[in-house]
């Protein structure tokens, strides 16, 4: 009775096994899983990223040292503006310039989908980037 069990046992190991080698991708077939970048990709791929960071964080900054956030917050909280209207000349000064940095390397994100070097689809990613410009634009 024991030798039947471990002989089943045995049995049901041997097909796990097997099951996990079929699993398992292989290096030069095409049911080969989808690999991330690698080497020179992944380096650009930050570099594209702390890039876009570092733009929007200026953005940012420039917004807060205008007192540009101050202002838009007092109008939105206290007088109940939902869309405030600024006419400063620190916005065409410094903010929309910024802005338009941020935006034009925001269009790197267009280059890194249609390389491949990300999962996203060019054009989803057109349409993000192109609606913030169009609301730049247009704001």
């Amino acid at each position: 009775m024991q030798e039947q069990r471990q002989a089943q046992l045995d049995r049901q190991r041997q097909r796990m096994n097997q099951q996990q080698q079929d699993n398992e991708p292989t290096t030069g077939g095409s049911s080969a899983a989808p690999q991330g970048p690698k080497g020179m990709e992944r380096s650009y791929l930050l570099f594209s990223n702390v890039t876009l960071m570092v733009a929007w964080a200026r953005v940012l900054r420039v917004i807060y040292r205008a007192g540009i956030f101050g202002r838009i917050t007092t109008a939105v909280f206290e007088q109940q503006q939902l869309f405030p209207t600024l006419t400063n000349a620190t916005c065409s000064r410094d903010v929309t310039p910024a802005l338009n940095l941020a935006l034009a390397l925001s269009f790197m994100e267009v280059f890194n989908a249609a390389a491949g070097l990300t999962r996203s689809k060019v054009p989803l990613v057109m349409l993000f980037c192109s609606v913030r410009a169009v609301t730049e634009a247009v704001v």
